[in-house]
């Protein structure tokens, strides 16, 4: 059981930027959106990103939204395959068309009247799996990529 559920954490952290290619160290420091420390993730403050709810199942997730973007960060056991997590995805969306689908990525849409886009990252640990969850308005998609990008950019899972 996960304690502290739904505690948002507003602190100063460090966020080191290795790819940034400037010399010597440069540490910012930015404000914290979303931090559990018990199952050690962190989520850096974006602009017009609010926290949604965390889940109370077995498995850990929570959610965060920015106007029509909704994102999902669920924790697995590294115990389920890359293909066995993905089928559990793909059943529990229920009628879609599969877009695009690597070993660590599927884009899917359902079959709806208005449609919705769903991009799901799959990142594998040594102790559990990480799985970023964007869902947009498929006319929406386009708009919200970039913040789908920068949401992935801004999560540390320990």
């Amino acid at each position: 059981m996960v304690s502290g559920c739904g505690q948002t954490e507003l602190a100063q952290q460090p966020l080191n930027h290795p790819d940034e290619g400037t010399a010597g160290s440069s540490t910012q420091t930015q404000d914290i959106l979303y931090e559990n420390s018990e199952v050690g993730i962190k989520v850096y403050q974006l602009p017009g990103w609010e926290v949604g709810k965390e889940g109370e199942a077995d498995t850990f997730n929570v959610t965060f939204h920015r106007d029509n973007l909704k994102a999902i960060i669920t924790l697995v056991s590294s115990d389920l395959s890359l293909e066995e997590i993905k089928q559990t995805l793909v059943t529990g969306a229920g009628p879609v068309e599969i877009l695009e689908e690597t070993d660590t990525y599927l884009a899917l849409q359902s079959k709806r009247k208005e449609p919705v886009r769903t991009d799901i990252y799959i990142e594998q640990q040594e102790e559990q799996t990480v799985i970023y969850t964007f869902m947009t308005p498929a006319e929406a998609y386009a708009e919200n990529q970039p913040y789908m990008e920068s949401f992935k950019q801004n999560v540390a899972v320990n």
